[in-house]
């Protein structure tokens, strides 16, 4: 009876026992997987951040150059702008150039009076039409001159701009041609070229 009692006891114990272990192991190897699983995503993750941080890296250098180089060219251009600069043309030029544009339409005006004299009959209203055409057309290429001479665009301020002329540089001293056997024509004349120095030392022996 004991035994029958016991047994069932026994074995109740021991599957509940089984089945708690067989839980632990489970959730042992489901952690060692997540752990696994994880512990390569954190491996990829580090290298992905350690190329990025060597990309930025790269990036902020490349940027630091063309910075420097920017700033080196902005420097070298300022120089060259504060030693050049632009001219401005005088008013009187700008003056001389919108009183010839309207002379110019006046003068298109005076060409065209035959043709347009068909058309408009009266001489009060022919010469009231030039003039306000003439006017119109000054007052605007007067108002565009005067803006571009006030405030110059970059493309009049490079067409301005001064030139600077190199300074003479030092001339060189010639340097001695190397000597070459003379042909048969030039040895005629270094014949008599030598001829001549004797002559002229004999000269003064023979006044002596």
């Amino acid at each position: 009876m004991l035994l029958t009692t016991a047994l069932p006891v026994f074995v109740a114990l021991t599957f509940e026992w089984g089945l708690n272990g067989l839980h632990l192991a489970w959730e042992w190897r489901k952690s060692r997987a997540t752990y696994q699983r994880v512990g390569k995503q954190l491996d990829q993750t580090q290298k992905a951040l350690e190329h990025e941080v060597d990309t930025k890296d790269s990036r902020k250098l490349s940027l630091q150059q063309m910075c420097e180089e920017w700033k080196q060219a902005y420097l070298q251009n300022h120089e060259l702008g504060r030693k050049t600069g632009a001219w401005k043309l005088p008013l009187w030029r700008v003056v001389l150039k919108i009183g010839a544009v309207a002379l110019l339409v006046l003068t298109l005006c005076l060409v065209l009076d035959p043709i347009i004299g068909q058309y408009i009959l009266s001489d009060a209203m022919r010469w009231l039409l030039y003039a306000c055409l003439t006017l119109g057309v000054g007052v605007l290429y007067a108002s565009h001159a005067i803006k571009a001479w006030d405030r110059p665009t970059t493309e009049q301020l490079f067409a301005q701009k001064a030139t600077i002329f190199r300074s003479e540089l030092p001339r060189e001293e010639p340097r001695a041609i190397a000597a070459l056997p003379p042909s048969p024509a030039e040895g005629n004349g270094h014949q008599r070229g030598e001829m001549a120095p004797d002559r002229n030392r004999a000269a003064p022996a023979a006044a002596a």
